[in-house]
Formats: structure tokens, C-alpha cells, sequence
């Protein structure tokens, strides 16, 4: 996050309105990338959740302590919470 990413006066309303309408819609199944598929390295769910609220509060940290991230853009779609509730939709 070296500077301003995404193209200047974009409409964040406009972003923020398709991402919350693609995100949860389960109709198009997406496959992660190679190095983001499980490979079971944390040994049992219970080592997963303890790494998922390690790793969470890791990014709460940088959340809560980085300025001005509306600025910034990531390539990919898919936002944190969304995300996460993706996912508890597959499980569910």
C-alpha cells in the first residue's frame, strides 16, 4: 500500500453495491487458487479455529490501524465478512 490504487473519483457506491449483491449468490461456484485450496496443515478443526482467530485478529489489528483503506483496492472481489459468510453458507 505504497499509494492510491483504483482509478481516482471512482464511485465506491457503485463497488460496494456489486459486492455485496455477488458475494453471498452461491449460483456461480467459484475454486480458490491452487495456493488458498485446504490442505488440512492445521491438523483438525480445532487447529483451524485457532489459526482463523489468530489470523483474524491479525487483520482487526491492520484494519483498525491503517488509514484511508477506501483508497486502496485488492484484486480480487470478495470482501471479509462476505467471504467468511460465503463459507459458512457451503458448511451450513
Amino acid at each position: 500500500m505504497k499509494g492510491p490504487a483504483g482509478e481516482p473519483g471512482r464511485d465506491l457506491k457503485k463497488t460496494d453495491d456489486a459486492v455485496l449483491a455477488m458475494i453471498p449468490d452461491r449460483s456461480q461456484k467459484a475454486q480458490a487458487p491452487e495456493p488458498l485450496k485446504p490442505t488440512n496443515r492445521f491438523g483438525s478443526p480445532e487447529g483451524s479455529v485457532k489459526h482463523f482467530l489468530e489470523s483474524r485478529t491479525q487483520t482487526e489489528q491492520f484494519l483498525n490501524s491503517t488509514p484511508d483503506l477506501r483508497q486502496h483496492v485488492t484484486d480480487t472481489p470478495l470482501g471479509m465478512k462476505l467471504h467468511s459468510d460465503r463459507h459458512l453458507k457451503q458448511i451450513q
